[in-house]
């Protein structure tokens, strides 16, 4: 995977600062905070384990937090509070982690066509063209990510028709595409999806 994340803290002249704080809330994990006294460059971690989560260079250089190859258990909020002599200033994101999923499209018996989204976060969507009978089933796994399988029947029997499945993951604005996978009845296809992460950090307003 091996993707970056650089989260920033407020546009504060370090000159001003007192004290920097980066407060840590992955999803269904312990809190963690990592903290610098700029008077006496005294760095502090609180609950902190996992060693991809630093500065992104020194503090005394940058207050800002890098995470080293994200994974799915780095969803969550991020804080960064600057306290001077004026006051606090803070910032704050909710980091969200997505995953393409791996596509499969299998022809089956009968007129009858299988296409699996597997494992992707959000989940997504699978329509088919022409229309047909269609049942859609959904899996959550215990990343957060769901396998989406579609299982679609034609009654009438046409010897033109080069049935298709196209799958989006439209519910998130990261992702405004559709994908579009061909299958011929007679033989079996897969089209796999790419493997790496979208990173999404939505800045929070006070």
């Amino acid at each position: 995977m091996g993707t970056k994340a650089l989260l920033c803290c407020p546009a504060i002249p370090l000159t001003k600062a007192v004290v920097i704080t980066w407060e840590i809330s992955p999803r269904d994990q312990p809190h963690c905070r990592i903290s610098y006294r700029v008077e006496t460059k005294e760095t502090n971690e609180t609950n902190c384990t996992d060693r991809r989560i630093t500065w992104a260079s020194t503090p005394d250089q940058s207050p800002d937090l890098q995470i080293n190859a994200v994974g799915l258990n780095h969803d969550g909020y991020y804080s960064c509070e600057i306290a001077t002599p004026e006051g606090n200033f803070q910032e704050r994101y909710d980091l969200q982690v997505l995953v393409p999923p791996e596509v499969t499209l299998s022809p089956g018996k009968n007129r009858t066509a299988v296409c699996e989204a597997i494992a992707g976060k959000p989940a997504a969507q699978i329509f088919w063209t022409p229309d047909g009978n269609c049942k859609t089933m959904n899996e959550s796994h215990s990343n957060g990510t769901v396998t989406v399988r579609s299982t679609c029947h034609w009654e009438h029997k046409n010897d033109d028709m080069q049935p298709y499945a196209s799958y989006t993951e439209k519910s998130n604005p990261l992702y405004d595409t559709v994908t579009k996978v061909e299958a011929c009845l007679v033989s079996q296809g897969e089209v796999n999806g790419t493997d790496w992460l979208a990173l999404s950090a939505t800045g929070i307003q006070n």
